[in-house]
């Protein structure tokens, strides 16, 4: 299924191979692929000047941007939470031990203990306020949404799905601007709205125009040179879908299979290590028992951080969808040609690929963001007193009742109101970046 590429290559002035401008995106009754060429389309229609189809563009960019960097703080900020636990219990053990010696002086005692009180006062402020500014919800619902939105362009583009029926391009336009509605609906009722919109006068500049942007993040993007790319915008054929959306999308899939699988196995690893180093060192005793809360101590936080990254609770979801898309594809591949170039079965094709990847889209939703609660949840009751190794090693925990000012200001992780995701696909992550899942 050879297809022509879409663009050539042409050598710059500093030598590099940069792909040559595509020709003009204007459709005549000669063109191919017509997908939106109807009776009711101007003839000269050029889709990089849709109104809907840029309007559709520029809330994907925006959710994306979002999406990224929650996501970016997200982890940043409860990692430095889970570091500074481990220093406090650390911290605690070491005092206990110093202080029981009698061999440290009194001055530098007294000095961790007061960073045994502020550490965890540290940890309790970062938590509140990434809850509150880097909300572990918000990344998933704009992630959630800015791939919904790349589905609907596609079905747009290839005039598939609920654009099928639809035979005026005024009438798909509509359709398409309340699909976008729609998204920032969702967003408002899961209460995770961010400031997301940029000012339209920044599209102005150098590479900031909506089109240069989008083509940075469809599946392949144009900045590999000699490759076949999507510029986001030019009606597609079949077989052009196929190649530059699901194919690329199958390979994704299958290199985070790869990734998360790994991850959980070297976390598993490093668990197993710690374990058995604090099971030797409480074997031998000898006065050594108090080291045991620090390996357990190192235990928990290396849990905390998995379960903030969500390792292992990928893979099942993308191998089953990957599967999914793979036999949809050979179904393709044995029709005869003619088959293929007819435009109701590809319709149905593109209908059924997309909705493949808006099922494992929710089911990675209802996954993420109940394993995030539970992350959360964990790491504001380990930087509180319950469960905290300072209290089974010093006997007296940091406790947040003694500063009345600060208690009630940790704010808890907002429950999920998503249905919970089937047994066989509990575990699912980062949409790209399905693409970004592309960034």
């Amino acid at each position: 299924m050879a297809l022509p590429p879409p663009f050539e290559p042409s050598a710059t002035s500093n030598g590099k191979t940069t792909p040559a401008p595509r020709a003009a995106t204007v459709l005549t009754p000669g063109d191919t692929p017509q997908r939106l060429q109807t009776t009711s389309t101007p003839s000269e229609y050029d889709a990089f000047k849709d109104p809907a189809l840029l309007s559709a563009w520029r809330r994907f960019l925006d959710y994306d941007r979002v999406s990224t960097s929650q996501k970016r703080s997200y982890l940043r900020i409860r990692e430095w939470v889970i570091l500074l636990y481990f220093l406090a219990a650390s911290g605690a053990v070491i005092t206990t031990l110093l202080q029981a010696s009698g061999e440290m002086n009194e001055l530098v005692v007294n000095g961790l203990r007061l960073l045994l009180v502020i550490i965890p006062l540290i940890s309790v402020g970062l938590n509140s306020y990434a809850n509150q500014f880097a909300s572990s919800i918000a990344w998933i619902e704009y992630r959630v949404g800015a791939e919904t939105i790349r589905e609907k362009i596609y079905l747009y583009r290839l005039r598939a799905g609920e654009f099928a029926p639809l035979l005026s391009l005024q009438d798909r336009q509509r359709k398409l601007l309340e699909m976008v509605n729609e998204a920032d609906r969702r967003i408002d009722r899961a209460n995770a709205t961010l400031p997301y919109m940029q000012s339209l006068e920044s599209e102005k500049l150098p590479g900031k125009s909506v089109p240069e942007r989008v083509r940075r993040k469809t599946d392949t993007p144009f900045t590999i040179p000699g490759e076949r790319f999507d510029d986001g915008f030019s009606p597609l054929s079949v077989a052009d879908y196929l190649y530059l959306r699901i194919r690329n999308q199958i390979d994704w899939y299958t290199s985070r299979i790869e990734g998360d699988y790994n991850a959980v196995k070297l976390a598993r690893l490093f668990a197993l290590i710690i374990a058995g180093t604090g099971s030797v060192i409480a074997a031998l005793g000898n006065g050594l028992e108090g080291l045991v809360a620090i390996t357990t101590a190192a235990g928990v936080a290396l849990t905390m951080k998995s379960d903030s990254r969500m390792y292992g609770a990928t893979y099942a979801t993308y191998h089953l969808t990957a599967s999914r898309l793979r036999n949809e594809l050979s179904q393709w591949e044995i029709l005869t040609p003619e088959q293929q170039q007819d435009e109701e079965i590809g319709a149905e094709l593109v209908a059924r690929m997309e909705k493949i990847l808006s099922e494992e889209r929710e089911t990675w939703r209802s996954s993420a963001i109940e394993l995030q609660n539970n992350a959360d949840r964990t790491v504001t009751a380990h930087i509180r007193t319950d469960g905290n190794p300072i209290a089974a090693v010093s006997q007296r925990a940091n406790s947040l009742d003694e500063y009345p000012m600060l208690v009630g200001r940790v704010t808890e992780p907002t429950p999920s109101t998503a249905a919970p995701a089937s047994p066989a696909l509990l575990h699912a992550d980062e949409p790209t970046e399905e693409a970004t899942r592309a960034s």
